[in-house]
């Protein structure tokens, strides 16, 4: 069998992309015993991990258990601590039913004692690899704010209510709300009807309320798309996202590019009307 992929570099790995992969995990790279691993090239994105504990904690030894906080992917290694994977830009997990993992740009292979392997392929090496007591301490660690999915809509409201700056900033700030980057919080504020560059302190309550059920149905609806564009919803920007002869798929109009808290965004000028000065 040719190895299976979750390849998808044009995107940056964001909530549901990462959820996808733990489902991928889950499916494939639980309760099997861990042969050996090996490490490419992968010093600088070990951080305070070094080889020996890899090597040391996980052969030997059976993932169990998956958990998922904003980006970052977390696998429970038997009673000893969890392995955490974070894909950076271009990150993705592979998994193949033979010995041999070739890509050029896997920086962590699991080898079963089955035969199979767990690739984890980071070209940029912009991803980390890390091992942890829980998710929770490692959370903690990180300064990272509620996972994007276990907000209520109260408590998305407070923390709207409590900020400064533009909306497009605070969906994307990982220390207020772990889990969405560029693509997704663009998609949040087209379906919530929202300029990129309105001011927090400007939302109304009901903008509030659009802004939290537009966030919790892009990431279900891109999870169960299992983040490929092309399968998502008719009425979703992203499969048109930077595409020549894009159209909005409410107006039909161009979407248009600007640059909002030192990103790029896309965006409907007809649906997202630019906020009053």
């Amino acid at each position: 069998m040719l190895e299976e992929d979750l390849h998808r570099e044009s995107i940056v790995p964001e909530l549901p992309d990462v959820e996808v992969y733990k489902h991928h995990l889950e499916a494939h790279g639980l309760r099997k015993v861990i042969d050996r691993v090996e490490l490419r090239s992968a010093d600088r994105m070990l951080g305070d991990t070094d080889a020996s504990s890899l090597h040391r904690r996980l052969e030997g030894h059976t993932l169990t258990d998956t958990a998922r906080h904003g980006k970052y992917l977390f696998a429970h290694i038997g009673g000893d601590g969890w392995l955490v994977l974070h894909f950076g830009m271009t990150g993705y997990v592979a998994y193949g039913e033979n010995s041999e993992a070739d890509p050029e740009h896997n920086v962590l292979v699991l080898f079963y004692k089955d035969g199979s392997h767990l690739a984890f392929n980071c070209r940029r090496k912009l991803g980390a690899i890390a091992l942890t007591e829980s998710p929770g301490a490692f959370v903690e660690k990180k300064g990272l704010g509620p996972d994007a999915t276990s907000l209520s809509e109260n408590h998305f409201s407070g923390l709207l209510k409590e900020r400064g700056g533009t909306v497009k900033g605070f969906l994307m700030n990982q220390e207020l709300l772990a889990g969405l980057g560029n693509i997704y919080s663009d998609e949040v504020l087209f379906q919530a009807g929202i300029h990129p560059k309105t001011r927090l302190d400007s939302l109304d309550a009901s903008q509030r309320k659009a802004l939290y059920r537009a966030m919790q149905k892009v990431i279900k609806a891109a999870i169960k798309a299992e983040a490929e564009p092309e399968r998502m919803p008719d009425d979703f920007l992203t499969p048109q996202r930077g595409q020549r002869n894009a159209k909005c798929p409410f107006c039909g109009g161009p979407p248009k590019r600007i640059s909002a808290s030192g990103r790029h965004a896309w965006y409907c000028p007809c649906r997202q009307p630019e906020p009053q000065s």
